[in-house]
């Protein structure tokens, strides 16, 4: 283990071990140095692999402070490295997604409220209303989004935002628009929302599969 890799083990213990909690401002570099035994140079590359992380925060002037560590903010990161893959890591993180996906759906089943019915089904009618291809997918990404906010988990809610990266994204977009598919896609959307009506978690769960198994030939296709 190299030192800057062993500042990182360090501030992540104590960041575990509850010495300082989210919010809390750290140590000084130099107490930092002191108590870890490495270089200044090696704290340095620490904590800025760790903002870049979404683990802490350097305020100018004010010291480095942890994040509040939530969830959508650790994955950040994540997403831009999903921004920057291709080819087999695409469909690799594709399939990680058709795994979660329905799972959140028949979760939100569960925690499914009237007002919740009545945003999925804005954001159906807001992909029915597109004029845009652009339009069109952002009102796509929001309806799976609310279904995942309405499971009510914020780690799974962050990570298949994450797994909804651009790039992936961008290939579907483009096959769709070949196939000219928005009328079938709606209707599966559709379908996952008439099954979250009939409070019918193992339904919702099917309708997402059959959903995102299309979203797989489209992905398939543009990557041909």
């Amino acid at each position: 283990m190299n030192k800057t890799d062993q500042a990182i083990a360090e501030l992540l213990d104590m960041i575990r071990s509850g010495q300082v909690a989210g919010g809390d401002r750290l140590p000084t570099e130099a107490e930092l140095v002191e108590r870890i035994g490495v270089s200044r140079s090696a704290v340095r590359e620490a904590v800025q692999s760790l903002s870049f992380a979404g683990v802490l925060r350097v305020q100018q002037g004010g010291g480095t402070f942890v994040t509040d560590l939530a969830p959508e903010r650790l994955l950040r990161s994540t997403g831009l490295v999903l921004e920057l893959s291709g080819g087999d890591m695409l469909a690799e993180l594709y399939a990680v997604r058709r795994m979660l996906e329905p799972e959140a759906a028949a979760l939100a089943v569960e925690r499914l409220t009237d007002a919740g019915i009545e945003t999925l089904r804005s954001r159906v009618d807001a992909m029915r209303a597109a004029t845009e291809p652009e339009a069109f997918v952002q009102a796509d990404i929001a309806f799976h989004d609310t279904v995942a906010e309405i499971a009510g988990n914020r780690t799974l809610r962050a990570l298949l935002d994450t797994l909804r990266s651009e790039a992936t994204l961008g290939l579907i977009r483009r096959a769709r628009e070949e196939e000219r598919a928005e009328a079938r896609s709606i209707a599966e959307h559709d379908a996952i929302l008439a099954a979250m009506e009939q409070r019918d978690a193992e339904l919702a769960r099917a309708a997402t599969l059959v959903h995102l198994a299309q979203g797989q030939h489209w992905l398939d296709s543009a990557t041909a």
